[in-house]
């Protein structure tokens, strides 16, 4: 979920990109959600959760803003230069954003802890500077096998928020799963420092998983994760609805004018919404009905995702195809033996887009096509549109494919590529 990542191509672990709306699933997932066995959906959901995560918060908005921000600069660079040199360095190109990168970096915090992490403390002075410098919160550990304590094990920002919401769905569909504390189990731990009570209950997992969410409408999501694990102490919560509404009414002040986290969401999705459709250079078909969607719930104090789970349909094979995802849509999902293409422009741009950025930024090492393994996967039509140039210089192919398409599309099919 790094704004410039694409390790995801060569690498096992399922992941969720933010910048392409794009799902990666390790192992054979079917085409067909009511076919998953209880691991492979849990899987799929933990990812799905990721999605969601982004399209349906303040954060997650930024940051696909930022990148549909980066692609458009991607663009405007390539259609400006008579000659293309490769490998092209997108941070140079997107140094207008250097700012909000630096400040991500910050508050991300950590995927790993430092030691084990047996037991926590959270120092109040920490918590104070996380704030006023918008970093993630350092936080202690205690490591009992080997006698280790550590005053700063390892940092609790937007990573630990996001996987600690996503393996508590994950754990409802395959109770097995194995995660690491840092990040899967970390807000579980400073839920229960913070409460002083473990965590035993759905209930508790439900208002965790809510917090979470709240969290992510904050622009440092690690120390609003922790300051409302205190209010749901100090305030004794217990209902998930009421900490739901009482998050997305709250009010902020920004330049003099007050707004509601609900409606401070409303506009967020516009701007990205506009940002979006530049970057593919087109209105919105399939998206554009996501957005309206989750615009018409949060207006009206409704959050359908949110619902499901703690209901328990989301469990349900059938609701979860039928329902939930007509509502929110899919991103475009691929597994280690097929692909998910959902039937519209909107995908077929983004996946378009996504394989010109991964592709230019590639040296001499490494310049076979992002789409190639998916295409050595498809039917025989595909295959045979296979040529030499898909393992170097694909802008020299004569075959019609995704990769010359997206060069046509985006109006480069006419420049100079030289790869170095």
């Amino acid at each position: 979920m790094e704004l410039f990542d694409y390790d995801y191509l060569n690498g096992t672990a399922s992941k969720y990109d933010t910048n392409h709306i794009h799902m990666y699933i390790e192992g054979d997932i079917s085409r067909s959600i009511s076919e998953l066995s209880n691991v492979d959906m849990g899987k799929f959901v933990h990812e799905y959760v990721h999605y969601l995560q982004h399209i349906m918060t303040l954060f997650g908005l930024n940051i696909c803003t930022a990148f549909a921000r980066a692609s458009i600069l991607f663009i405007e660079y390539c259609r400006n230069k008579a000659e293309i040199i490769l490998p092209i360095d997108l941070s140079t190109i997107c140094s207008p954003m250097a700012d909000y990168i630096a400040y991500f970096n910050r508050v991300k915090g950590d995927k790993t802890a430092r030691c084990a992490v047996d037991d926590i403390e959270i120092v109040t002075q920490n918590i104070a500077k996380a704030r006023k410098n918008k970093s993630a919160v350092e936080i202690g550990a205690y490591d009992y096998d080997y006698n280790v304590a550590l005053e700063s094990a390892f940092k609790f920002g937007y990573t630990c928020v996001i996987e600690t919401m996503a393996h508590i769905i994950q754990t409802r569909i395959n109770p097995i799963v194995q995660h690491d504390i840092v990040p899967y189990l970390s807000g579980i731990k400073i839920f229960e420092y913070i409460t002083g009570r473990k965590v035993t209950t759905e209930q508790d997992e439900n208002l965790i998983v809510t917090l979470c969410y709240g969290a992510l409408q904050h622009d440092n999501p690690g120390v609003a994760f922790i300051e409302g694990a205190y209010v749901i102490k100090d305030d004794s919560i217990t209902d998930w609805h009421v900490l739901y509404k009482r998050i997305m009414n709250n009010i902020v002040v920004i330049e003099g004018n007050k707004f509601s986290l609900k409606q401070m969401l409303i506009n967020f999705l516009d701007r990205y919404k506009k940002y979006l459709q530049i970057s593919i250079g087109n209105d919105l078909q399939y998206y554009n009905k996501v957005i309206e969607n989750i615009q018409i719930e949060v207006a009206n104090d409704r959050n359908l995702f949110l619902e499901m789970f703690f209901s328990g349909e989301i469990f349900n094979r059938e609701l979860f195809e039928n329902k939930l995802t007509n509502y929110y849509g899919l991103p475009f999902v691929e597994s280690d033996k097929i692909h998910i293409f959902p039937k519209n422009l909107d995908t077929a741009t983004l996946r378009s887009l996504e394989i010109l950025i991964i592709r230019f930024q590639c040296g001499k090492s490494n310049t076979i096509c992002p789409w190639y393994k998916s295409c050595s996967k498809e039917n025989q039509e595909e295959l045979s549109k296979i040529s030499i140039e898909c393992k170097e210089n694909q802008w020299d192919k004569t075959e019609k494919c995704l990769f010359t398409e997206a060069l046509r599309y985006f109006r480069l099919s006419d420049k100079t590529i030289i790869q170095n």
